[in-house]
């Protein structure tokens, strides 16, 4: 029977599909980290059940998508009759699909091409076109978006804008050991844009969660 237990995950999203829920997050539990991506269900976003993904209750494991370690901030969505998984590892980005939001989420073990490290994906539709925002490690934790190709396997890099650089005192107090603004979420209210995101280093006691506005998915913000 599902209860109110205690479910301990960063990076934490929840997927709705036919009036279930589905949570993924990071796990930091020794036993299972780095091994990929545990999936709860809920009905009511009270009770939870599981894990229950398709793989040992794993929505994603390591060996059926890309990444050996660091399986960081999942977030699943549906497109085109399919449920797809945008995530981190290895400190790069893949995407990978699945018939069920349980999985299992495969992929041909490629992550999304790029110059430099990235994390932190978050996918958005608008307009016919989809955008992801992510965090490129350059320079410190800077949120970029760029549009995705048709199929969702690439960047078109010639759309990249950056987004948010940790600039504000708020964001990049002394305690960060250098710039960091992470793990966006985009949403859109009327004709405005809103971006949810995080600054400063989780592991100082000023990190902490802002908002930015704009008028268009790209910016400026």
């Amino acid at each position: 029977m599902a209860g109110t237990r205690q479910i301990y995950l960063a990076d934490p999203t929840i997927f709705e599909s036919d009036g279930t829920y589905y949570l993924y997050g990071t796990k930091n539990d020794p036993e299972i980290e780095g091994q990929g991506f545990l999936v709860y269900t809920s009905d009511d976003l009270v009770h939870w059940e599981g894990p229950g993904g398709a793989t040992d209750g794993f929505a994603l494991k390591k060996g059926d998508a890309f990444g050996t370690g660091g399986f960081w901030a999942p977030q699943v969505f549906h497109h085109n009759s399919q449920y797809y998984m945008a995530y981190t590892a290895d400190e790069h980005i893949a995407i990978a699909t699945a018939d069920s939001p349980l999985g299992p989420f495969t992929n041909s073990g490629e992550a999304i091409e790029a110059p430099v490290k990235q994390i932190d994906p978050f996918v958005f539709f608008d307009a016919g076109k989809a955008y992801m925002y992510h965090v490129r490690l350059q320079d410190g934790n800077r949120i970029f978006v760029a549009e995705m190709t048709e199929d969702l396997t690439a960047l078109k890099a010639e759309t990249l804008h950056e987004c948010i650089y940790a600039e504000d005192e708020w964001e990049n107090t002394e305690n960060a050991a250098w710039p960091v603004a992470e793990g966006p979420t985009v949403i859109k209210r009327g004709r405005q844009y809103y971006m949810l995101y995080s600054a400063n280093d989780f592991r100082n006691p000023d990190y902490a969660v802002g908002y930015a506005v704009s008028d268009s998915p790209v910016g400026p913000w």
